[in-house]
């Protein structure tokens, strides 16, 4: 009888203990570097295994399928490290359904419309991305740096990479977090 009652009830309890199947948790940690996220794949740069979280990125703010649709593009991709410098009730805000539009901005604020190889900057040069902001890409000894008007800069970890819609490079850091 009680065996009865547990399976009768099993149902209920899991129902209350879990949650919504269609919400994706924000994780506090990348997954491990084997595991490559659809949304990595659709965008053409699966080869990269620090971007789950940048992937996740795309596919909550509703970019996956579309970056790099309009013609070449230059996408400065923040790390997995990169995302874990947010504090983590940012990180949960941005991933949140009534952060999408702040997450959509977020994400062409790393993005200019015109492909940048880091052969191409022999000088600083300012873009102005897709989100509105100006963007400084310049040399920084051997090392290309990416640096907002608000004066925050992050370092390329991985430059030149190849994908669909253009050209990314990783960087150590989100920009364009100011506004």
């Amino acid at each position: 009888m009680r065996l009865y009652l547990f399976l009768l009830a099993s149902p209920l309890l899991l129902a209350a203990c879990g949650g919504r199947d269609d919400v994706d948790p924000v994780p506090t940690e990348a997954p491990a570097s084997h595991e490559a996220p659809a949304a990595t794949d659709s965008a053409g740069f699966a080869g990269i295994a620090d971007l789950h979280l940048f992937a996740r990125a795309l596919r909550a703010g509703g970019w996956a399928d579309s970056l790099g649709a309009g013609g070449p593009v230059t996408v400065f991709a923040p790390t997995d490290a990169a995302f874990a410098t947010l504090p983590t009730s940012e990180r949960e805000a941005l991933f949140a359904p009534a952060g999408r539009e702040r997450l959509r901005r977020l994400l062409a604020d790393h993005v200019i419309p015109v492909p940048v190889r880091s052969a191409d900057v022999v000088e600083p040069i300012t873009y102005t991305t897709l989100g509105g902001i100006t963007l400084t890409v310049a040399l920084d000894g051997d090392s290309l740096t990416v640096s907002d008007a608000e004066g925050q800069r992050a370092r390329v970890r991985a430059a030149d990479v190849d994908f669909e819609g253009g050209v990314l490079h990783t960087i150590d850091r989100p920009l364009g977090l100011a506004r």
